[in-house]
């Protein structure tokens, strides 16, 4: 997404952090799983972040390498 709207420096960040909270919110609110299957309430942020950030980034910056923004 980032790639696709020519975001550089923070503003891809704040993008990739606003759609981790959406993704967020529609786990804790919109798919209805119980604390016991994510084995504690903080589980929703902490399984996937790790993964999220990492694929973010490398998918960037692998777009970015491959066709540069024009100047």
């Amino acid at each position: 997404m980032c790639f696709a709207l020519r975001l550089a420096g923070t503003e891809g960040l704040w993008v990739a952090i606003i759609v981790f909270l959406v993704s967020y919110l529609a786990v804790k609110y919109g798919f209805k799983y119980a604390d016991k299957e994510l084995k504690g309430k903080n589980k929703r942020v902490m399984i996937g972040i790790g993964t999220y950030i990492f694929i973010w980034a490398m998918v960037w910056i692998l777009l970015y390498t491959l066709f540069p923004y024009p100047l």
